[in-house]
């Protein structure tokens, strides 16, 4: 709720001064956990009502709806964003649009589906020239494009190697060229490393392991590879 009303009152200066005029609406924000539907309700779309219309339509993005379920019990209590936007996303302004990311959970899906749900397939062709572009912008940049050229593998070669393995996920890419960057494994070294599952992004790094204290078993191992011990 505050993050959204900081950002609004960033690109819209007529709802921060809407805002900062009414220390009632500001007493709102404080009333986000234990009463978010109404909080929102006049403390973002009611002013927002009152605003004209910008010279462009504006586009809020939230990325991992599903990530908002794995809130326990207590936290829940009143509700989720994923709630929130069920009841109130039909009052945001026509000129204020909202796209949401989340993982195919029926939770998710069903609450949202009247705003209409598009799936989007990872190794769609599409996808998968977007990742190539990607890589080859990246890999075309200084420091890796000296990491290339010291090893005598070419930008191509790369990211044929990245779409192939990364099942089009852009962050299993991104941590593998960033590997080869620091010089943590070479692209002859990170070839047999294992493709890209579906709850990647769910698991550390092993950088991050040992930021914990723990260890894993391919210490010059690709973090986009490397599972946790109790996983492989």
């Amino acid at each position: 709720m505050r993050t959204l009303a900081a950002q609004l009152a960033t690109a819209l200066p007529a709802y921060k001064a809407a805002i900062d005029a009414e220390p009632a609406l500001q007493e709102q924000f404080e009333r986000a956990l234990t009463d978010p539907g109404s909080a929102v309700e006049r403390a973002v779309l009611a002013p927002l009502a009152g605003l004209p219309a910008p010279e462009a339509a504006r586009l809020i993005v939230i990325d991992a709806l599903d990530e908002a379920l794995e809130l326990d019990a207590e936290e829940a209590h009143h509700g989720t964003i994923v709630s929130l936007l069920a009841s109130k996303a039909v009052r945001f302004p026509s000129w204020l649009r909202l796209l949401a990311t989340a993982r195919p959970m029926p939770d998710v899906r069903d609450a949202l589906d009247a705003f209409g749900v598009k799936p989007i397939d990872a190794e769609s062709g599409d996808n998968r020239q977007d990742l190539r572009r990607y890589v080859l912008t990246r890999a075309a940049r200084e420091p890796l494009a000296a990491c290339l050229r010291d090893s005598g593998d070419s930008a191509e070669e790369v990211a044929q190697l990245l779409v192939d393995r990364s099942a089009g996920k852009f962050l299993y890419a991104a941590r593998a060229m960033r590997d080869i960057e620091n010089g943590r494994i070479g692209v002859a070294n990170w070839q047999p490393c294992r493709p890209a599952w579906t709850a990647f992004i769910a698991i550390p790094s092993s950088d991050a392991l040992r930021g914990q204290g723990k260890t894993t078993s391919a210490p010059a191992a690709c973090s986009a590879c490397s599972l946790p011990p109790a996983s492989r």
